[in-house]
């Protein structure tokens, strides 16, 4: 019992990946957030159920390392997700300067008669267009 109670939130998971007809980037940091979360060992947890737990929390942490950022800026940019509620405040900064930062130097290698179309519109301010 204890066992399909650690692995019941994979199964949810992995429907709702599955049932999602477009599943996208911008849901695997949230989903892999959530699934660490619910792995953690508690106290309550048998030495078993402990070991289980730490061989998932091991495997997680292996995997999506080198483009954790990428997944992150997907999740930002998702209306689902743009919060990123489960990264830390200083996180969830560090995103949001990088995603300015990146809209900032592509707007410098736009050709000048683009950059002024962009001015027209309030959303573009940030870049300071003009």
């Amino acid at each position: 019992l204890e066992m399909v109670k650690v692995m019941a939130p994979v199964k949810v998971m992995t429907t709702v990946m599955c049932e999602d007809g477009l599943p996208t980037i911008s849901m695997i940091a949230p989903v892999k957030a959530k699934l660490k979360n619910h792995i953690e060992a508690t106290t309550e947890d048998t030495g078993l159920i402990k070991e289980m737990k730490k061989v998932f929390l091991d495997d997680f942490d292996k995997r999506y390392t080198k483009i954790e950022d990428l997944l992150y800026i997907a999740s930002a940019l998702d209306p689902r997700f743009k919060t990123l509620p489960f990264l830390s405040d200083r996180e969830t900064e560090r995103i949001f300067l990088s995603i300015i930062d990146e809209s900032t130097d592509l707007h410098n290698k736009l050709p000048l008669p683009f950059t002024n179309e962009l001015s027209k519109y309030k959303i573009f301010s940030f870049l300071k267009i003009g």
